[in-house]
């Protein structure tokens, strides 16, 4: 049985990649590309991005790209009679990328290592003084208050393993976007 076929054997009778390294004495990684190659674990991803565009000309980001990325359309923000802020909708309870979006353009990505549900409670009144939720608090009643909506999209992907090491999937997601998109929201984009 060559080496491949045994870490796929090993694969079949539940081993982790790192275990199945570790029994055949040879790399993590080579057994998880193995893995990857025969298509049973994760997706099969360039090794060469293409180059990020130049500074000030990033592309704005759709919410149909963000549909086609796996995103989910979650809630929508609302000003109530008495003109607070809510939203309707529910986040889901698990960690992962949140995206508004106005006018089908997403103006603002966030992450949280918690569950997204309490994350976008804290851009309610009352919630935090911290800066950054206070700033998006004051950018959503704005842009609310000028009769626009702003619509909420999630998506939770799976953590991966990078040669034995734990990867946040959803972290590595976030810098790509900021990165290549224009969002005008985010300070650090």
């Amino acid at each position: 049985m060559s080496r491949n076929q045994r870490i796929i054997d090993l694969h079949h009778q539940g081993f982790e990649p790192a275990s199945i390294a570790s029994q055949l004495g040879i790399r993590p990684h080579v057994a998880e590309d193995v893995l990857r190659d025969a298509g049973l674990v994760g997706a099969v991803v360039s090794a060469i991005a293409p180059p990020p565009p130049p500074k000030n000309s990033k592309p704005a980001l759709e919410a149909q790209a963000l549909i086609a990325g796996g995103f989910h359309h979650t809630g929508v923000w609302r000003l109530d009679e008495g003109g607070e802020l809510t939203m309707n909708g529910r986040a889901p309870g698990r960690p992962g990328l949140y995206a508004f979006v106005t006018g089908g353009r997403a103006v603002y990505m966030g992450l949280t290592l918690r569950r997204m549900d309490a994350r976008l409670e804290l851009y309610l009144p009352g919630r935090s003084k911290q800066p950054a939720n206070v700033r998006l608090r004051e950018k959503l009643a704005e842009t609310l208050a000028g009769k626009a909506s702003v619509e909420v999209y999630t998506v939770s992907p799976l953590d991966s393993v990078w040669s034995g090491w734990p990867v946040n999937t959803a972290a590595g997601l976030e810098a790509a976007m900021l990165r290549r998109f224009d969002l005008p929201w985010n300070r650090k984009g």
